[in-house]
């Protein structure tokens, strides 16, 4: 299911993107959930996390639009989001904000159609859902460095240095995790042990130096194995 949240002081403006939103969805088959917000704080309050955030550049300053899509990506860095105004000029300023894409109103089918099927492919490609004691999160594979487990839980150990704690084991960890090891990049070591070749920056024979330097060890025995994997993915 695709989630959308859409932000603006401008009721109106709200329901004229959801209209469109949901015919692209409709007419593309897919299964999604809108959710409206009319003020920044019941936006952020919010403990749903979203695939999409649309927000709205002409009824707020770029400061706190800015600080909306910072408190969103240290909540869902797997999320993509898109400004829009009726201003084309405003568009400067949505790059500068660090959107992934900016629309101009009133905001054309095809484009958003466009943008819509290419962030639902991305989020496949690039992202895992994972489910946490708040909820299910979408990480960014690329801000994942590896999973193992601590106690009875997956352990999602990331990139920025953050730790997300996962669900209790119902099972073994392959089969927990087979959904995830069938990503590009993602490896597994043993049977506890799931790592992101991609992060990798230096690989010894008892342990793992990830590129923001964290360092892991695993088990010498895969050295060779992991070391031609490694080197055979890298290529």
């Amino acid at each position: 299911m695709l989630t959308v949240a859409i932000y603006s002081k401008d009721v109106d403006n709200i329901e004229t993107i959801k209209e469109s939103i949901q015919d692209v969805i409709i007419e593309n088959h897919i299964f999604a959930k809108i959710s409206q917000y009319t003020t920044g704080a019941d936006f952020l309050m919010s403990s749903n996390s979203f695939d999409i955030y649309f927000m709205d550049l002409d009824l707020d300053l770029d400061e706190n639009i800015l600080n909306l899509m910072n408190k969103v990506l240290e909540i869902d860095n797997g999320a993509s989001t898109i400004l829009f105004s009726g201003d084309i000029s405003r568009g400067y300023s949505a790059h500068s904000l660090g959107a992934d894409y900016f629309i101009t109103k009133p905001i054309g089918k095809e484009s958003l159609e466009r943008i819509i099927l290419k962030i639902k492919k991305k989020i496949k490609e690039e992202s895992i859902v994972i489910t946490t004691g708040l909820g299910d999160r979408r990480i960014k594979l690329n801000n994942l460095n590896y999973v193992n487990i601590e106690g009875r839980c997956l352990c999602y150990h990331l990139k920025d240095g953050s730790l997300l704690d996962g669900k209790t084991l119902r099972t073994n960890f392959r089969e927990a995790t087979k959904a995830y090891a069938e990503k590009q990049g993602l490896y597994l070591i043993g049977n506890n042990l799931l790592i992101n070749l991609e992060e990798i920056k230096y690989l010894n024979k008892d342990h793992i130096i990830f590129d923001n330097d964290e360092k892991l060890y695993y088990p010498q025995k895969y050295y060779e194995t992991l070391k031609t994997d490694w080197k055979n993915y890298i290529e």
